[in-house]
C-alpha cells in the first residue's frame, strides 16, 4: 500500500512540509539502500561461513587421507624390510643346505657308496626332513631346492677328494 507520487498532497505548497517530506524520503531511501547492503553483507557472510565449513571438512578429509597413506606406506616399508630379512635368511639357509649336502655326500662317498645310491640317500633325507612339524617350503621354492640338492649332490660326489 504505497502512495503514488501522483497522489494529491494537501500541504504540498508549504515549504516547511515540502522540506520535511524530502528529508523523510531521503531517509527512507537511505535506510533501504543500507538495508540492501546489510542484507548482501549477511548473505556474503553466510556464504563465507559455509565455504569455511566445507574447507575445514575437506582439510580434515585430506589430513585423514594423508595419515592413512602414511600408515600404509609405513606398513609397506615394514613388510618390505621383513621380506628382505626373510630372503636374506633364506639365502643363508640355502647356502647352509648346500654345504651340508656336500659334506653328507663326501662322507657317503668316502665310505664307498656308489653315486646312484648316494643320490637316493640324499633325496631320502630331503623327504625325511620335511614333516608336519617342519613343513615343506612353497611349491616353487621346494621344487627348486630339490633340483639344486640333486645337482649339488652329483657335483659333490665328483669333487676331488
Amino acid at each position: 500500500m504505497h502512495p503514488t507520487s501522483d497522489a494529491p498532497n494537501p500541504y504540498g505548497d508549504v515549504q516547511r512540509v515540502v522540506d520535511a517530506r524530502d528529508r523523510l524520503d531521503r531517509s527512507i531511501s537511505g535506510y533501504n539502500r543500507h538495508s540492501l547492503i546489510s542484507d548482501r553483507y549477511r548473505r556474503a557472510l553466510e556464504r563465507y561461513q559455509h565455504a569455511q565449513t566445507r574447507f575445514e571438512a575437506i582439510r580434515t578429509a585430506v589430513e585423514e587421507t594423508h595419515a592413512a597413506v602414511a600408515a600404509q606406506q609405513a606398513a609397506r616399508a615394514q613388510d618390505l624390510a621383513r621380506w628382505r630379512d626373510s630372503r636374506a635368511a633364506a639365502s643363508l639357509h640355502r647356502a647352509g643346505v648346500e654345504v651340508n649336502v656336500r659334506d653328507y655326500v663326501h662322507s657317503l662317498r668316502d665310505k664307498g657308496m656308489p653315486p646312484e645310491e648316494v643320490l637316493v640317500a640324499v633325496k631320502l633325507r630331503l623327504v625325511a626332513v620335511i614333516t608336519p612339524s617342519a613343513p615343506d617350503a612353497p611349491t616353487f621354492e621346494a621344487s627348486r631346492l630339490a633340483i639344486d640338492i640333486g645337482t649339488w649332490a652329483i657335483q659333490a660326489y665328483y669333487d676331488a677328494a
